[in-house]
C-alpha cells in the first residue's frame, strides 16, 4: 500500500471518529441562579461572567485619567471564590 492512501485512510478513520463526538456536546447558553457564599441567589445569563451579571462586591476606583486607573484593568464587579451554578 502506498503512503498516500495511508494517510488518506488515516484522514477517513480521523473524520469518521470526530462525527459522534461533535453530536454529544449540550448547550449551556441560557438562564442560570448563580449563588456565591450565603447570598441569595443571582439570575444571571450564560455565556457571560458574574462581573456582567453585577455579582460581587462593586470596584470603588472612579474612572478617571491617573496613575492607579492607568496602570491595570479592573473590573466592575469583584468576586473570588465559589459560585454555585443551578
Amino acid at each position: 500500500m502506498k503512503v498516500s492512501s495511508k494517510i488518506s485512510l488515516l484522514i477517513a478513520g480521523l473524520a469518521t471518529l470526530s462525527i459522534p463526538l461533535s453530536a454529544q456536546c449540550i448547550s449551556l447558553a441560557g438562564d442560570w441562579e448563580a449563588r456565591i457564599d450565603s447570598a441569595q441567589p443571582k439570575t444571571v445569563k450564560l455565556p457571560g461572567t458574574l462581573d456582567m451579571a453585577g455579582v460581587g462586591t462593586p470596584s470603588t476606583l472612579k474612572p478617571a485619567m491617573e496613575k492607579p486607573q492607568l496602570l491595570r484593568l479592573t473590573r466592575k464587579v469583584n468576586y473570588i471564590g465559589p459560585c454555585t451554578y443551578s
